[in-house]
């Protein structure tokens, strides 16, 4: 997984940058069980509504749960119900404007609402968004759009609802773009 969201950095990113600052996200929305795990513990607590999520935290939402989490660039994630969403990376380096977003799927779904500033930022090469998963990654070209894993069949799915992504299968290492 690693090897294929460096693949995917090398596809969406600019040149490495220097100043680099951790960003958080927020929950904004938290309905039924779910719970957060922060990073380096080993123990699940209630999420709350302004809880901040970081680099190494992860969210899980239980049967007819549902939370949704906003970064600081105007991004939304939905996590829906059944569902386990590790944030991998969130920074941004003021200086160069470059900004990156990583999450990895454990199972489940999430919807992403990403703001025009995260696109034009990929566009322009002065950032990812990515959203691995155990088999393959996807990397937000739209600015909406659903990813799905189902860890009993090993399939990732990917929709877009706005604009085209960007999805690489990690055994094979096959690109495939899933478009509107």
């Amino acid at each position: 997984v690693f090897l294929a969201m460096g693949l995917l950095l090398l596809v969406t990113s600019g040149p490495a940058v220097a100043q680099v600052r951790q960003e958080q996200a927020t929950l904004t929305v938290v309905v039924g069980n779910v719970e957060v795990l922060t990073g380096g513990t080993t123990a699940w607590r209630r999420a709350t509504i302004g809880m901040r999520l970081a680099q190494g935290d992860e969210v899980r939402a239980a049967a007819n749960a549902e939370a949704e989490m906003a970064m600081t660039d105007g991004s939304v994630m939905k996590v829906t119900a059944e569902t386990r969403l590790q944030v991998r990376q969130l920074d941004a380096d003021p200086t160069t404007r470059v900004r990156n977003s990583f999450f990895h799927l454990v199972a489940g779904r999430i919807r992403a609402g990403v703001a025009q500033v995260a696109v034009t930022l990929v566009q322009a090469r002065q950032g990812g968004f990515v959203i691995s998963t155990p088999t393959a990654v996807a990397a937000v070209r739209g600015s909406d759009g659903v990813v799905g894993y189902n860890p009993s069949t090993r399939v990732m799915t990917v929709m877009s609802f706005r604009g085209v992504w960007a999805t690489m299968e990690v055994a094979t290492q096959r690109f495939v773009f899933v478009a509107q």
